[in-house]
């Protein structure tokens, strides 16, 4: 960087960073103003407004293009809708200068009209989305009534959606579930206590959708769903009318309470993938009903529900299976493909797993008829689910009802990405924990669900998920609740906040994937350090690694340098130890990729060591599909 001042004066000084490139850099500068401008005409502009944003109740920051003084800016800045009291700026220079203010205002700023400030004739609309992500808004409009949502019944049904900011909510009506439909009816939904709207309506309307229309105070309007849908349109578009908890087989119980996750053998596999093959002999491939169906290939082995039974295992691991964004419900799935880790409506089926997707009933009833299946032969079902992130805030309900409130911001006011999809979940807001909790509920006691895996768990506060406990051991103890707890993106975030196998005492009953077991067992996923099943040198030093019959990993782990790493598990239960799960490699791929020259027979040995390795060690023992 270079510095320049004007001739004769050692008093203000300028400073700019040269254009890119071998050109010239130009700049202009104006007689008492520090900025060092790269364009005649921006630097000979009337001041103006780059941000402003409300921060509290009474008060706003704005952030000017020129670096000014309290005293010359305060007789050009107006509001709308308000009157200042004081100004103070914020990081002003020795001179008195600075380009952020903070307004104070007279009366509290009313967050459903068209706030405005303008710093002469240059007006600029103001986000309060800092204000929404406050401690003071969720103290102001958390809400903790059960009734959010579609509450059927057949003589009237009520609709209640949480949406403080906005000031006038439309619910449209729609007697189709034809996503083309127009609206039969239009209700206007009555404002009440702490933004919750709520419209009645009268007679039967099982089996009609509906959506809302919000229109907020800055004049923006949205369409949605109902974030809290439970049954939905082909490809998530509209929300639905039903009597939920009454669309489940005439058997449909919960299973006995497991007797500890130590005891527990998982399994994980893809309802897609686990019986696509073409010789799985199954009628539903693909689908819910397929994953209790029993076929055999033309050689004569056993697939399907015969074959899970076969294994021994006492829980299935089921990827993602609420409804996802990325797969089109109305194509095949044949030439489509995703986990489903894009979250689109988070208390519903998908719908490509369904027989018919344009059927908002059917995911439903063959969701809960693939559960009962597996109850029936004596497997235990775990759900796959992501809170951390969604797959487009913009046309999610959370966005889309109240704007700037479920995701966690930057200073800058950008959302924050350490899930590596472009958003972070804000769970530690009053609202969105409680959206998380009253989903995890409403899977359990519906579904009758017997263990979630929680997607970049660390990623979620700990008051969260120990909430998410507490809620599941009054249904159900022996609900088993564990997931990733590596630390990602901002570490800040979660060391203190986050719920990372770092901090495993604070959250003690909920468990987390042992990436350290899996390291000894196998090696790091890229492969760059082998684990003790490839030989790595320290199959004569075993008891210092510690990876079976021991509670090393408990305590801690030997770093590479020969340094001891604490760990703070609790106890063996929140160890889920793994070699390898859909992430990366399959574990043969894995010793295949490292072991080129070995031969088949001598990688099956390889692999049964590591499942040994696995079964025999304290914690819970995971195996990925085909693994065995």
């Amino acid at each position: 960087k270079l510095f320049v001042a004007p001739v004769g004066s050692d008093e203000i000084t300028r400073e700019f960073t040269p254009l890119p490139g071998n050109k010239a850099t130009d700049i202009y500068l104006v007689k008492n103003d520090t900025e060092a401008y790269y364009s005649k005409s921006f630097a000979l502009a009337d001041q103006s407004l780059s941000s402003a944003y409300m921060t509290s109740p009474d008060s706003l920051t704005v952030e000017a293009g020129k670096a000014t003084t309290v005293d010359k800016i305060k007789g050009k800045l107006g509001l709308r809708n308000n009157s200042i009291d004081h100004i103070e700026a914020v990081d002003a220079n020795t001179d008195g200068k600075a380009k952020k203010f903070i307004i104070h205002t007279k009366a509290d700023i009313d967050i459903l009209k068209d706030n405005q400030v303008g710093l002469g004739m240059n007006f600029k609309n103001v986000d309060i989305g800092p204000y929404v992500r406050s401690k003071a808004f969720d103290d102001k409009y958390a809400y903790d009534g059960d009734d959010l949502g579609c509450t059927y019944d057949s003589k009237k049904t009520q609709i209640k959606l949480w949406a403080p900011t906005a000031k006038e909510v439309e619910l449209n009506l729609y007697d189709s579930v034809d996503n083309s439909a127009k609206p039969t009816n239009v209700i206007a939904l009555t404002r009440g206590d702490r933004g919750v709207w709520t419209g009645i309506i009268k007679g039967d309307k099982k089996g009609w959708a509906y959506d809302f229309k919000l229109t907020f105070g800055n004049g923006k309007i949205t369409q949605t769903d109902d974030p809290y849908s439970k049954a939905v349109t082909v490809n998530g578009v509209r929300s639905v009318i039903e009597d939920y908890n009454n669309i489940k087989p005439t058997d449909f119980n919960r299973m006995p309470s497991f007797s500890k996750p130590t005891d527990a053998i998982v399994y994980e596999t893809s309802i897609r993938d686990f019986s696509s093959d073409p010789n799985s002999g199954i009628k539903d491939k693909g689908k819910f009903l397929g994953m209790i169906e029993s076929g055999k290939t033309p050689t004569g082995q056993v697939t399907g529900l015969d074959y899970l039974k076969a294994l021994g295992i006492t829980h299935v691991q089921i990827m993602p299976s609420y409804d996802f964004a990325s797969i089109d419900e109305t194509k095949s799935l044949k030439n489509q493909y995703n986990w489903g880790y894009d979250p689109k409506n988070y208390d519903v089926p998908e719908g490509s797993y369904s027989s018919d997707p344009t059927n908002p009933t059917a995911r439903i009833i063959e969701m809960k008829e693939m559960i009962n299946g597996l109850h029936k032969a004596g497997i235990r079902v775990i759900m796959d689910v992501v809170y951390n992130h969604v797959y487009n805030p913009q046309e999610q309900a959370f966005e889309l009802t109240v704007p700037g409130y479920y995701f966690r911001y930057d200073a800058d006011n950008n959302t924050t990405s350490d899930s590596g999809c472009g958003n972070d979940i804000g769970s530690q807001r009053k609202m969105v924990r409680k959206y998380i909790v009253d989903s995890v509920v409403y899977w359990a006691k519906n579904y009758n669900l017997d263990g979630f895996r929680f997607d970049i768990m660390s990623l979620l506060d700990r008051e969260t998920m120990n909430d998410v406990r507490a809620a599941l051991d009054k249904i159900d103890p022996g609900i088993i609740t564990y997931g990733e707890g590596w630390e990602v993106g901002n570490q800040k975030y979660t060391r203190e906040e986050g719920t990372t196998q770092y901090t495993a005492d604070k959250v003690p009953n909920v468990g987390f994937f042992s990436d350290d077991m899996r390291n000894s067992v196998k090696g790091n996923n890229d492969g760059s350090e082998p684990g003790l099943v490839i030989g790595n040198g320290n199959e004569k030093n075993f008891d210092k690694h510690a990876v079976l019959f021991t509670d090393s990993f408990l305590r801690g782990k030997w770093l590479h340098n020969d340094s001891w790493e604490p760990h703070n598990y609790a106890t063996p239960s929140q160890m889920v130890n793994y070699a390898a799960c859909h992430d990366g490699k399959t574990l043969y791929d894995y010793i295949k990729a490292a072991m080129p020259n070995e031969s088949d027979e001598n990688i099956a040995r390889r692999v049964r060591l590591a499942n040994s390795m696995i079964m025999l060690s304290q914690g819970i023992s995971f195996f990925h599909s085909g693994q065995e």
